[in-house]
C-alpha cells in the first residue's frame, strides 16, 4: 500500500514540474518575441 501511495504522490509530482515548466517555456517564447 506505501508503495502505491508513493507512486502517486511522485506521479502527480511529476505532473506539477510538467505544467510548471510548459508554463516557463511559454512565457520565455513571450519575452523573445516582444
Amino acid at each position: 500500500m506505501k508503495q502505491i501511495a508513493t507512486g502517486q504522490t511522485h506521479y502527480g509530482m511529476n505532473l506539477m514540474i510538467q505544467s510548471i515548466s510548459v508554463y516557463t517555456i511559454k512565457e520565455v517564447f513571450k519575452m523573445i518575441k516582444v
